[in-house]
């Protein structure tokens, strides 16, 4: 699972609205947005003739792109320890076997470190922090639930939505499934899917989309009148917090899950004709 760095090594920097006797020491408000798994076919940063990013291409336009940055190991649990702690897998030894298992916050190197959140709060920063941050946020709630107040964390991550068997008796893996209309071809697996939101899903008998966390269902009746995607809530979360009068100088990080699998999205963003494989016919 990679990141693309050259998009989340972009911190942007606002103006402080704290108060005054703050604002003289220079000590800006910090706002870092992370993705999963984009490359480098978004407009903006070379592009493919298929992708429509424009909210990405004005991100691009109006601040600076790092078009040689790299990300620190080709999967998640390590790139982003190595991104949140600044240490290379080959010095801490995460390189991401089993990543699930084998942690960051247990290597003997990184559990010794203070990530970038720690670091901030402990110089005076409040911290936000929703979304995906750490790998499965393997971790990340501790780094948050501070005994002096500065942290705060919203909404944990979601890779939903899925389209769902219903029969839970395998285990989760087994029980979320891929859009009935993807080819087979494609796999059948939960995560190889892709579905506007407004083709709700009917498998083996069940009808509707489901999140992981809870196996909570994602009510949807119409695109005004439906559950906001998680990755919606996250935006949300920081929405809120930008909106807020602060008393300190804050780092806001969101995790955004986007375009990690699986695709569903709203209708806007599928397009006719939308795809172009001869397996759609």
């Amino acid at each position: 699972m990679r990141i693309l760095t050259a998009i989340i090594a972009g911190l942007l920097l606002m103006q402080s609205t704290v108060r005054a006797e703050e604002v003289s020491y220079g000590r800006h408000n910090v706002v870092f947005i992370v993705l999963d798994d984009m490359n480098d076919s978004v407009e903006g940063m070379g592009g493919h003739p298929q992708a429509k990013t424009p909210s990405l291409s004005r991100l691009a336009a109006e601040g600076i792109r790092f078009t040689n940055a790299h990300s620190a190991a080709p999967v998640c649990g390590p790139s982003r320890a190595s991104l949140w702690t600044g240490i290379y897998p080959h010095n801490s030894g995460l390189y991401g076997h089993r990543q699930d298992r084998n942690r960051w916050h247990n290597n003997p190197v990184l559990k010794k470190t203070k990530p970038l959140f720690e670091h901030f709060a402990d110089n005076g920063y409040r911290i936000y922090g929703a979304g995906k941050i750490f790998h499965n946020n393997q971790g990340t709630m501790p780094l948050f639930k501070r005994s002096d107040g500065l942290g705060t964390f919203g909404n944990d991550q979601e890779y939903g939505p899925f389209a769902f068997t219903g029969d839970m008796s395998q285990g989760i893996s087994k029980a979320l499934h891929a859009h009935p209309d993807v080819p087979e071809q494609f796999g059948i697996t939960g995560f190889n899917s892709f579905a506007s939101i407004d083709d709700v899903p009917e498998v083996n008998g069940y009808k509707g989309w489901v999140l992981i966390k809870g196996q909570t269902p994602l009510r949807y009746n119409t695109e005004e009148d439906r559950d906001p995607l998680p990755d919606e809530v996250t935006a949300n979360f920081g929405i809120d917090v930008l909106k807020q009068e602060h008393d300190e100088p804050f780092l806001l990080t969101l995790g955004i899950i986007r375009p990690h699998a699986p695709w569903h999205a709203p209708q806007p963003h599928f397009p006719s004709p939308c795809f172009f494989h001869p397996a759609f016919g």
